[in-house]
Order: structure tokens, then C-alpha cells, then sequence
């Protein structure tokens, strides 16, 4: 199986950015929507890296520990979240049921 490792990674810290590193939390539309497009907007900042093998996902495994790769995570889903929130595809009060 095919897998993008960074994919996994941005979908484990998103929530752990939302709380520990976005001043105005109360901005944030946490629909399915919103957190899919901010996780696509953070994927498309950082590069892929691809596993195909348990062996391959222990090495990017230990190369995500590294915290300069953390931060770059973090630093692309922050990035994410404002614009994302600064540029929602639902207007406020809208069903978003409809986009789904």
C-alpha cells in the first residue's frame, strides 16, 4: 500500500496546532469542510513523502521526529488556518451540508 506519510502527519497535529498554536481559536469553523481544505492547503506547502514498506515508514517515521520537519508542519497548517478562515468556501450561518 501506497501511502503519503506527511498526509498522516498533518491529519495527527492539526488539532495540536489549532490548540496550542492559533491566537484567535474562536475564528476557526472546525466543519469538515474548513479542516479538509486547511488540511489540503498545509499538503500542498510541504513536500510528499511516500512509504510503501514498514521499513520506509520507520526511516520517514524518525525524519518527522526531527523538529525542523515538525515545524515546518506546523508552520504550513498555521498558515492554513488563516487562510482557510480569512477564505471559507460557506458564507456564516449557511448550511454547509450543501457542499458536501
Amino acid at each position: 500500500m501506497l501511502i503519503n506519510y506527511t498526509e498522516v502527519v498533518v491529519k495527527e497535529m492539526l488539532d495540536e496546532v489549532i490548540t496550542n498554536y492559533v491566537i484567535n481559536k474562536s475564528s476557526i469553523c472546525t466543519c469538515k469542510l474548513c479542516l479538509e481544505d486547511i488540511m489540503a492547503y498545509a499538503l500542498n506547502k510541504l513536500p510528499p513523502h511516500y512509504i510503501s514498506s514498514e521499513a520506509g515508514a520507520v526511516i520517514v517515521k524518525a525524519a518527522f521526529n526531527n523538529t525542523t520537519n515538525k515545524q515546518q508542519v506546523i508552520s504550513a497548517l498555521v498558515e492554513a488556518i488563516y487562510n482557510v478562515g480569512n477564505n471559507p468556501r460557506h458564507s456564516v450561518g449557511r448550511d454547509i451540508e450543501s457542499f458536501l
